[in-house]
């Protein structure tokens, strides 16, 4: 459920205009191979590293657990002065924004709407990309084949955040997966897929593919060789920014397997090989900002169906149906379903905006340094509420630097999460200068 809790005034801003203050209660779990860890019971365990705060081996919530902790902290003070407040905690926004999408905000009288689900200290954001979520089942059948079972990964990606970190190059597990089963494909060897599957969020860039694979017992040495080849190739392609990733083969056991038909094993590999991945094109206007992109986060195998998750983006509507066509064509070479859900619309620039002339000023005084304005690719809730609310009510979004979202090595800078909320206060304050 999304909850609103609304604040009284205090001191001498108790007549002041209302500010929406906006963040969402829900977080990524993602975490660490070979972590225990259970996110529905088990508490987060935090350490500090220098000046930044980690979980360990999973991720940590400052997205947007500091944004929460951010908005009780001003509703729980008593003594400073503080303008009326609208404090509104959505639900769901990880996995679709459906509590942005289903909340009612009639109720809502502030103009001012701050949301504080950014993640880099110094950077004010005026607008967001749009997107939705797209799933590609791919209908497959089983028989019985026999011969050498082996445990195909792909790992040591670094992975990261779909709209932050989609512009790194760094390595898709299920990409590579779909590549290299394709060149055991263009070197004849024939294979079986019993299970394959990679990733848990369509919006975290895959880290871990693992496939189960029937091959023939002669083939395991060029299998080998093969791995060899392109883990050189990978060691290229992906030096610096994400070194690590390689394919291992483990070899398993001889036997019976009920595995897919090696036509429909090679549909779901075709399915890798041809869905798009990363960003598709960059804005003209704002140096390296990606306009539209994709990620194939979730690969999954569910009974007689081997389904894609996808996260498709865009600031550009028209670009991101035509990417959205794309995969539809992909789904009908290879005859799979495609299926669209969640759709959350851009958030839509505007450069005269009053709150974020007032951000600038306060931390400018603040900090000495005038912060930058940009926009950002990654999808925010502002865009939904964007369409809920009056056209005169005034959007920016803002935080502290957090690094690795989505990702196990998420972490944050202590010292600027309190210096945003530093920000936010003095903004708060000074808000009669809106």
């Amino acid at each position: 459920l999304n909850v609103i809790i609304k604040k009284p005034g205090q001191g001498k801003l108790v007549n002041a205009q209302p500010v929406i203050l906006q963040v969402h209660i829900d977080m990524v779990g993602e975490k660490a191979k070979g972590s225990n860890h259970d996110f529905m019971k088990d508490p987060i365990q935090t350490r500090i590293v220098g000046e930044d705060v980690y979980a360990t081996d999973t991720t940590l919530g400052a997205d947007n657990g500091l944004g929460v902790a951010y908005s009780l902290a001003l509703l729980d003070n008593t003594t400073m002065d503080l303008p009326p407040l609208e404090c509104l905690f959505t639900t769901d926004e990880e996995t679709g924004m459906t509590g942005a999408h289903n909340i009612d905000v009639s109720s809502l009288k502030g103009k001012i709407f701050i949301n504080a689900d950014c993640e880099e200290e110094g950077v004010l954001y005026l607008s967001c990309a749009g997107g939705n979520d797209t799933r590609v089942n791919i209908p497959v059948s089983f028989e019985e084949v026999t011969g050498l079972q082996v445990a195909i990964e792909v790992t040591g990606g670094k992975g990261g955040h779909s709209g932050l970190e989609i512009n790194q190059d760094r390595s898709n597990s299920n990409k590579v997966m779909g590549r290299f089963l394709n060149v055991l494909d263009d070197n004849d060897i024939t294979y079986n897929i019993i299970d394959i599957n990679g990733g848990s969020k369509i919006n975290a860039i895959t880290r871990e593919t693992m496939a189960h694979v029937v091959i023939l017992e002669a083939d395991l040495a060029k299998v080998e060789g093969l791995a060899t080849k392109i883990n050189e190739a990978l060691k290229i392609e992906y030096t610096p920014q994400d070194e690590g990733v390689h394919v291992v083969v483990a070899k398993k056991e001889v036997g019976a397997f009920n595995a897919m038909t090696a036509k429909d094993s090679k549909r779901v590999v075709y399915a890798l090989v041809l869905m798009p991945n990363g960003p598709q094109t960059y804005s003209k206007y704002i140096e390296d900002l990606v306009q539209t992109s994709i990620n194939p986060g979730v690969l999954e195998t569910k009974g007689d169906i081997v389904s894609i998750g996808l996260a498709p983006r865009s600031s550009v509507e028209s670009q991101k149906t035509a990417l959205l066509e794309q995969i539809e064509v992909v789904g009908k070479i290879i005859d799979a379903q495609v299926v669209h859900t969640s759709f959350y619309p851009a958030w839509p620039l505007n450069p005269d905006s009053k709150i974020k002339d007032l951000f600038v000023k306060q931390y400018t005084e603040l900090f000495g340094v005038a912060p930058a304005v940009n926009a950002i690719h990654a999808g925010l809730e502002c865009g939904l509420f964007k369409e809920k609310m009056a056209d005169d009510v005034d959007f920016i979004s803002f935080g502290p630097t957090i690094l690795g979202a989505h990702t196990s090595e998420e972490h944050m800078n202590i010292g600027s999460a309190d210096r945003n909320f530093q920000l936010l206060v003095s903004v708060l304050q000074n808000i009669e200068a809106y």
